[in-house]
């Protein structure tokens, strides 16, 4: 599943276990989470990976040119 849905999902077993008081649903809302949240970071670490090897990119076709 995305980062997005991780999250909501997260949050929805972790009221309903709030609510509840069920300790085993809230602990897997709060894991859902914490799984959205990182594949949120892995991608947006990707991105900047990629934004920078463009920027090397176009230095070196630039530099080319002189």
């Amino acid at each position: 599943m995305g980062a997005k849905t991780d999250t909501a999902k997260g949050r929805t077993k972790r009221a309903v276990g709030d609510a509840t008081g069920n300790k085993r649903l809230q602990r897997e809302g709060e894991m859902d989470q914490a799984s959205g949240r990182a594949k949120q970071a892995a991608h947006d670490v990707g991105k900047e990976i990629d934004e920078g090897v463009d920027a090397v990119k176009r230095t070196v076709k630039d530099r080319g040119r002189h």
